[in-house]
């Protein structure tokens, strides 16, 4: 068994999850994955001490970024449709910052809650000794750290936006996937293709103002493993 490392640069980054895009890693069944990514919105510093978000990676391209900042795909050797991908959980450790928002972007939430305009912002200082996150009002919360995306493309070569879940995966938002969880995920594609990111601090039942607390991963250990029983149909 064999552990990996996996950093967010050009080459590894994406938005996007497509049958056409090559792994940036290759493993074997059983190995590890220590992984490290950017924050939801391609932040490359922290927000300003308003919750003003900071710089973000550029460049970008449309096409295949446009989603939030992805790590991988990562190919798992003899991976094959119709079998299930295991990712087994191990110690997430959050970055030292992260941030939340609601309203002032265009999105089906804000419009129905008619807050298109004005905004509320959070900045926070995260302290993984202490597993706490404290905002710049002095309020604090527990922190249990998730990624928000974990996925695989289905059998198109046409990018999808990693903003919805499907049966593969994407944004499944679930805050139980904390570590020492399980996941599995029905595999669509040779190689399986995996991809992670949308790093949470932590969040609620559901993303109510639409960001828990966002966040980058300064390391995360994942295990992947496969299994043809439990076989699902991919799309």
């Amino acid at each position: 068994m064999t552990t990996h490392r996996l950093e967010p640069h050009r080459s590894t980054l994406h938005g996007t999850f497509s049958s056409g895009w090559e792994p940036v890693l290759a493993i074997d069944p059983g190995d590890s994955v220590t992984v490290s990514t950017l924050d939801a919105r391609w932040s490359i510093e922290g927000p300003a001490a308003d919750g003003t978000p900071g710089h973000q990676l550029e460049p970008r391209n449309p096409e295949r970024d446009n989603g939030h900042a992805l790590c991988g795909p990562i190919a798992v050797r003899g991976a094959r449709p119709g079998m299930n991908l295991i990712i087994d959980i191990g110690e997430i450790v959050p970055g030292g910052w992260g941030w939340t928002a609601g309203g002032s972007w265009p999105n089906g939430i804000n419009e129905h809650l008619g807050i298109g305009t004005d905004d509320v912002r959070l900045a926070w200082t995260l302290d993984h000794e202490t597993g706490r996150a404290t905002n710049q009002f002095g309020q604090s919360v527990r922190m249990a750290p998730f990624f928000g995306v974990m996925g695989m493309p289905g059998i198109s070569d046409i990018p999808v936006p990693s903003w919805t879940p499907r049966p593969q995966g994407g944004n499944i938002d679930c805050r139980e996937l904390t570590s020492g969880t399980r996941l599995y995920l029905p595999i669509a594609v040779d190689g399986a293709l995996f991809s992670v990111g949308d790093g949470h601090a932590a969040q609620g039942d559901g993303e109510v103002s639409g960001t828990g607390i966002e966040c980058p991963m300064d390391s995360a250990l994942l295990t992947f493993d496969l299994s043809d029983e439990f076989i699902l149909t991919a799309p």
